[in-house]
C-alpha cells in the first residue's frame, strides 16, 4: 500500500449514512473522484458486489491504492473497522442533535386542528360537504 498526493481536486471524502429512496446521493462512503464516481467506493447497500476502486480521478495521483489488476476495479472486502473520534463530548453533542431532529420531525407531523377548521378554504375544498350541516342550520336561523 502507498500514499497518493493531491493533484488539485477537492473531493477528498464522502459519507452518506442515511438511505433515502430515489435519492441522487448514493448510500455509502467514498474517497476522491466526484459525487457520481469515486476513486474508492464502499457501497452501503451491497458492499460485496457494488464497491470498487479506480486507478485515476481528479483528486489524487494516478495508480491503484491497493494492487488490484486481477479484479478490474472490484474490491474484495473482508472486514471494515470504524473508529469514533471526539470523545464523550462529541457523543453527547451527537445525541443532543439527534434528539433535536426527532423533536422537529414529530412537530412537523402534528396538525393544528383548530387552525385547520377555521379556514373556509380547507373546509370547502379538502373536506367537501363535511360541514354543510352548519350552513344549513345558519340558513334556517339557528346558530
Amino acid at each position: 500500500m502507498r500514499t497518493f498526493n493531491n493533484k488539485g481536486g477537492t473531493n477528498y471524502a464522502y459519507l452518506n449514512t442515511v438511505r433515502i429512496e430515489n435519492s441522487q446521493y448514493p448510500y455509502g462512503i467514498g474517497f476522491g473522484g466526484s459525487k457520481v464516481e469515486f476513486r474508492l467506493w464502499i457501497d452501503g447497500d451491497n458492499m460485496i458486489e457494488n464497491s470498487y476502486i479506480l486507478p485515476d480521478d481528479h483528486t489524487y495521483e494516478v495508480g491503484y491504492i491497493i494492487p488490484n489488476k486481477k479484479n478490474n476495479g472490484k474490491l474484495s472486502i473482508s472486514k471494515i473497522e470504524a473508529y469514533g473520534l471526539g470523545g464523550p463530548e462529541a457523543l453527547a453533542a451527537q445525541i443532543e442533535h439527534r434528539e433535536m431532529l426527532k423533536k422537529l420531525r414529530d412537530k412537523k407531523k402534528q396538525v393544528d386542528k383548530k387552525q385547520f377548521l377555521d379556514s373556509d378554504f380547507d373546509k370547502e375544498f379538502l373536506l367537501g360537504g363535511t360541514f354543510s350541516h352548519k350552513q344549513e342550520i345558519e340558513d334556517r336561523g339557528g346558530s
